[in-house]
């Protein structure tokens, strides 16, 4: 669901977006919820959305960060390389915060969202090799750069 603000806070939208029933929350449903907002927001023109992490009975901080981290960067991905007209080019989510309550331990969700980001860019970076055609991503080529995305992600 999309709110307006109406200038009562700095931010101009709220998106809300349900999760299900608190004892049967999982990870997973935080993840697909971060990607939701994330279209949502990016279908509207934002390019800056921050996320909350609350407290949860269930669900650690630490765990929380990388799935929403993951959520939001997997579904921001677009393959457009060999697009004529790139009309998306403009709504694309370019800064995103996670930001939780303040007896969260910031080194906890840092790190969290930093794993949830090399998660996603290494899916992101197999999206992209995969989607090549055949003649441009040929055996030799996918063989020079797998050995270097591999140094730069570990």
């Amino acid at each position: 669901m999309l709110v307006h603000t109406a200038g009562r806070i700095r931010a101009k939208r709220l998106y809300l977006v349900g999760i299900g029933l608190e004892d049967e929350f999982v990870l997973d449903r935080l993840r697909q919820a971060a990607g939701v907002i994330s279209k949502m927001a990016r279908k509207g023109g934002s390019s800056e959305i921050a996320f909350a992490v609350i407290d949860h009975k269930r669900i650690l901080p630490s765990d929380a960060a990388p799935a929403i981290v993951e959520g939001t960067a997997l579904a921001n991905y677009e393959f457009g390389d060999y697009k004529s007209k790139k009309d998306d080019e403009n709504k694309v989510i370019k800064n995103f915060i996670v930001f939780g309550t303040e007896h969260m331990s910031l080194a906890e969700l840092r790190s969290g969202a930093t794993l949830g980001q090399t998660i996603s860019d290494s899916v992101n970076l197999v999206r992209n090799l995969v989607n090549e055609p055949a003649n441009v991503m040929n055996p030799t080529r996918f063989a020079a750069i797998v050995p270097i995305a591999s140094r730069r992600e570990s």
